[in-house]
């Protein structure tokens, strides 16, 4: 007999629901509720049949006195104080840190098992002070690492590799001739595995599109693009909104020009006022001078009649 499918519509009065008997249920059905309910123990699927855990699961809630053995703890006899010792003294003040991590941590390139082999290869044929030491190595890479991200780094698209002359650049400026003496050689061992990888960065990046059909299938290329939406067909409901949203525009525009406009016409009016008061202040100090000298009559500012002076001016 086949496992009934679970059924997945609502009930309905209409619906006739079949009735079945014991000898018609198949058994397996109900072996999820006969089996021993599984206890969580909290451990690796591996070690749960360890004997000791078992035993405790099989008296669970019976006795307390039974328990897993561990090794005892035992006292270290390491002084730690003089391994580790600490010098530091907190200042007064607090910790002033503004480096960033490529500053904190030195030269970002570390050597490959390549790289080991190049340089014992390359220190065999010179002796003494003109072997090259692995810091000098990786400085040496990380130079030239950070010059063709900067000038090519798109390097591994067009395959473009930057000149010797402006890699060492970097380097003249640090002012040292054992970079110097080793920078061409290295710089040829930097071209070859640059070459083959691609072209690609030696350090360890983010993988990012390359434009390529293998990027599709691609799980480590990082940021992908957005897939450009097809504009959908527009809608008479939508037209309907935008002409809305036209008219709405346009009243808030034909408001806005109304209230620019009252401004202007109240900056013009406060300059009105002032010249106003300014030609009213001309005339009194006018009228006070004619007092002042003894002049009678009207003045050409007094009503544009020309003035008359008194018997008293001559």
């Amino acid at each position: 007999m086949s496992t009934r499918k679970v059924r997945v519509k609502k009930l309905s009065v209409k619906t006739l629901l079949p009735i079945l008997r014991e000898d018609d249920i198949d058994p397996s059905e109900y072996e999820s509720l006969t089996t021993e309910t599984q206890i969580a123990t909290g451990v690796e699927a591996a070690e749960e049949t360890e004997y000791h855990l078992q035993s405790i699961l099989k008296e669970a809630g019976t006795s307390n006195d039974q328990e897993i053995p561990v090794p005892p703890p035992q006292e270290s006899d390491i002084n730690y104080d003089q391994l580790y010792p600490g010098h530091h003294q907190l200042p007064n003040s607090y910790i002033r840190f503004s480096q960033t991590v490529e500053e904190s941590i030195g030269v970002a390139y570390d050597m490959a098992t390549e790289d080991d082999e190049y340089l014992k290869k390359y220190n065999s044929n010179r002796k003494g002070a003109g072997q090259l030491s692995e810091d000098d190595f990786e400085k040496i890479m990380d130079v030239f690492e950070e010059m063709a991200s900067e000038h090519a780094p798109f390097a591994s698209i067009d395959n473009t590799v930057v000149g010797y002359d402006m890699m060492v650049q970097p380097l003249q400026q640090l002012g040292s001739t054992k970079f110097m003496n080793h920078a061409k050689q290295v710089y040829e061992y930097w071209k070859t595995r640059r070459q083959e990888s691609a072209n690609k960065p030696l350090h360890p990046t983010l993988k990012f599109e390359t434009h390529q059909d293998s990027d599709d299938t691609d799980p480590y290329v990082c940021f992908r693009r957005r897939e450009a939406r097809q504009t959908r067909k527009t809608r008479q409901r939508d037209v309907q909104s935008a002409e809305k949203l036209k008219r709405l525009r346009k009243e808030l525009e034909d408001g806005r020009q109304l209230v620019i406009l009252s401004y202007e016409r109240e900056v013009q009016k406060r300059e009105f006022l002032n010249l106003e008061r300014m030609i009213f202040e001309q005339r009194a100090k006018l009228k006070e001078m004619k007092l002042k000298l003894g002049i009678k009559g009207y003045h050409a500012g007094d009503n544009g009649q020309p003035g008359e002076r008194g018997q008293e001016g001559g």
